[in-house]
């Protein structure tokens, strides 16, 4: 509504985001610590690796949990093509680190690159769609 109104929505956006990182700091970096222990507690030690696995995608749910909810001023701007473009990045970002893990034949490096290649593709939606909070609409590529 307020993007509707006024062309811009930045403070929204700011303060969303704020919110946002500051909830998820906590909680994901301890995440991260503790997660290959409680997989291999809750799930039996075999799950240990299962758990290390998990921990290389951390990251990524750290920026899809900031990033994600504020990543609809796309649609709501009138800018999905600028999506597109990042879908496409992604797609081809992802489809590298898959064939470099399996080149390397090596399961963290894939892991780690999927879930590397969505941190890029979160931090890029944050930026782009920061600058259409502004109301800024020379963002086109």
């Amino acid at each position: 509504r307020q993007y509707s109104a006024a062309g811009e929505c930045r403070e929204l956006y700011v303060k969303t985001v704020r919110g946002l990182f500051l909830a998820a700091l906590p909680v994901f970096p301890a995440t991260f610590l503790i997660l290959p222990d409680v997989f291999g507690f809750v799930l039996g030690r075999e799950w240990y690796e299962a758990g290390e696995l998990a921990r290389w995608l951390c990251p990524m749910f750290f920026m899809r949990f900031i990033v994600s909810p504020v990543s609809i001023l796309f649609y709501i701007a009138g800018r999905q093509h600028l999506y597109l473009y990042r879908q496409v990045l992604l797609l081809t970002l992802v489809l590298a680190g898959l064939y470099t893990g399996v080149r390397c034949q090596s399961v963290y490096i894939t892991v780690g690159l999927y879930s590397l290649s969505y941190v890029i593709s979160y931090f890029i939606d944050g930026i782009v769609s920061f600058n259409l909070a502004k109301g800024n609409k020379q963002v086109d590529v």
